[in-house]
């Protein structure tokens, strides 16, 4: 869920037919897409894993092919006709998402597991430029060596749960 003075809009994505393009619903009508409500976001080489609230923006973690932006941010405001414009642009390249059930929020953390362990989307200076944060340091050498595509995720009494089909939990608090 994501808008404007609110999570007022769906956003949805999916499709294995257009892996890098997601859907936003109508404001306060959650089943109703608009058939040009869409953005297209980098190449069709990498699909969208999921989404993540960074302040005022909605993040969208792509998987990681290494030539490209992982992570879009969405913005939006109130135009000159008086409706609702939402943007995206391309915010860093590098550390990509491997599960699509991995994305959880730890307090104000935005959490999702990569090919290297749990990482966290955050400010990193004055100047609200995004950066991606390993937040699972202490546990990835083990962390690594599970079927990561498999995993999912929980936030629950300010711990991070990351389970796996064959039993391990992993707990970040």
């Amino acid at each position: 869920a994501f808008g404007l003075g609110g999570d007022n809009r769906l956003v949805l994505s999916g499709n294995p037919d257009y892996p890098n393009r997601d859907y936003m619903s109508a404001y306060n009508q959650p089943t109703y897409f608009p058939d040009l409500g869409y953005s297209v976001l980098g190449s069709e080489a990498t699909e969208i894993m999921g989404y993540a609230r960074v302040g005022s923006y909605q993040a969208i973690v792509k998987s990681d092919n290494g030539l490209e932006s992982t992570v879009f941010l969405r913005s939006g405001e109130i135009g000159e006709n008086g409706a609702a414009v939402f943007t995206t642009k391309p915010a860093m390249s590098g550390v990509g998402a491997v599960a699509a059930g991995s994305f959880a929020s730890l307090l104000d953390d935005p959490l999702f597991l990569s090919g290297t362990g749990v990482q966290a989307i955050s400010v990193s200076d004055m100047t609200g430029s995004r950066v991606t944060q390993n937040r699972s340091y202490f546990l990835n050498a083990r962390l690594t060596q599970e079927s990561l595509t498999e995993g999912e995720a929980v936030a629950w009494k300010g711990l991070y749960l990351l389970g796996f089909p064959n039993g391990h939990v992993y707990a970040l608090d």
